[in-house]
């Protein structure tokens, strides 16, 4: 019995960072089409701040009114982590990439992140600024570029910067270089576990993400019918860990199983501050709602 319980537990928590991961991708993907010099200027124009309500009738009416302040606040700060590129964009081979049955909004691709020229180097920074140690909950910007085979544009015989295990080029190649072609493909993910360091010398680790389905990557899954002239080229960049957010909006959320609920949809209804003993009895009631949270 303990076991069902604990699986159910684990099922609700799953499902409910689901609902919250679809939320949050579903909103930011609107925000990275928009990231256009003309959409920005647009939205400046146009956005005017507005005063939040100090006292709600229900719950919905006070979810409506905080849970979009959390996106936004998401928004703002994967923003700030672009500008200041805390964490490093890494070329990635892709290893796998799956559809979520038909109850799941996403797609889960694995990617094995490669190392730059400095292992040495890739794995000091792991712990710090720079660090590709994933953890569930992290943000990432993956990118997928059209790479092209130019002949002749490297005065001397050198290799691809990179090579693609997957794309049959020849051993031989004329003296070139990898080109980008075209526009890239750019789209926000979230790990989502199996993510381990990598034992080869080539990959600094693999990562395990999830995106939503209406991200389409058939063409870069796609064989390529160029006789190794072309290739698509991964990249992934980790921006900031979430998990912070979701507490924030599973608060929101559960507020409405709180025994302060009515206080905090009517902040004034304190007149005063409250005494001892009556901080006591709220504190008893709160107790047991913190206890059976603390483990998450």
């Amino acid at each position: 019995i303990l076991h069902s319980n604990d699986t159910s537990d684990r099922d609700a928590k799953r499902r409910e960072y689901d609902r919250f991961h679809s939320e949050v991708l579903m909103q930011l993907m609107k925000n990275l089409t928009k990231s256009s010099p003309e959409a920005k200027s647009k939205s400046t124009s146009s956005s005017s701040l507005t005063s939040a309500p100090t006292r709600f009738k229900t719950h919905d009416e006070y979810a409506e009114t905080f849970l979009p302040l959390v996106m936004e606040e998401i928004g703002s700060e994967i923003e700030q982590s672009l500008k200041e590129k805390l964490y490093e964009s890494h070329h990635a081979e892709l290893k796998d990439l799956q559809k979520g049955g038909a109850q799941s909004d996403f797609l889960f691709i694995t990617l094995n992140v490669k190392s730059r020229e400095s292992r040495d180097d890739d794995r000091s920074r792991r712990e710090g600024q720079g660090g590709y140690m994933f953890e569930n909950h992290d943000f990432a910007l993956i990118e997928v570029s059209k790479m092209i085979w130019v002949k002749g544009m490297t005065s001397s015989p050198t290799k691809p910067t990179s090579k693609d295990t997957t794309a049959k080029s020849p051993t031989k190649r004329e003296n070139g270089q990898w080109v980008k072609s075209g526009d890239s493909r750019k789209f926000y993910a979230i790990v989502a576990g199996n993510f381990h360091a990598h034992s080869s010398q080539k990959f600094l680790c693999s990562v395990r993400v999830k995106t939503l389905k209406s991200v389409d990557l058939e063409f870069a899954t796609s064989a390529s019918k160029s006789k190794g002239e072309m290739r698509y080229q991964w990249s992934i960049q980790r921006l900031r860990n979430i998990g912070a957010s979701i507490r924030e909006w599973r608060a929101i959320h559960e507020i409405k199983n709180s025994p302060l609920l009515h206080e905090i949809l009517n902040p004034n209804k304190f007149a005063k501050l409250p005494n001892d003993d009556e901080v006591a009895k709220i504190m008893g009631h709160l107790n047991a709602v913190v206890q059976t949270h603390i483990s998450s």
